[in-house]
């Protein structure tokens, strides 16, 4: 997240407003790029959160058309939303050390009651 003081009035102020329903999110285009507005309803007890995450890296002044570049900040969103979801092959980011301990406790690793032991990665 940013901070911008007013100072800098003229990179915050709005360019141009995309907005649908009276309770629903609004975007707002800046100098910097695009802002998301509004409130997201959410239980307090829920286990699920909302994340918004932005970036453009579009030139303000470039051609491409306005709407191009919301569909294309979407289709971003997507992919970063799903990102955690997808099954990335992590060995190849692992050291010997952390496969090694990936497999005593893969090893070891049992359900006692409802806890769970695993043996001691430093003794074996």
């Amino acid at each position: 997240m940013i901070l911008i003081g007013q100072d800098n009035w003229p990179v915050i102020v709005t360019r141009k407003i995309v907005h649908g329903l009276w309770n629903g999110p609004t975007i707002s285009k800046t100098l910097l790029g695009w802002v998301v507005h509004g409130n997201v309803s959410s239980n307090l007890n829920s286990q699920y959160h909302s994340t918004f995450h932005v970036t453009d890296l579009q030139s303000f002044n470039d051609v491409k058309d306005d709407i191009d570049i919301l569909q294309d900040l979407i289709k971003e969103q997507w992919n970063y939303d799903i990102s955690g979801t997808k099954n990335l092959e992590i060995d190849s980011c692992l050291s010997e050390n952390d496969k090694r301990c990936l497999k005593i406790l893969d090893d070891t690793i049992k359900r006692v009651g409802n806890r769970y032991e695993s043996g001691l990665l430093w003794k074996h």
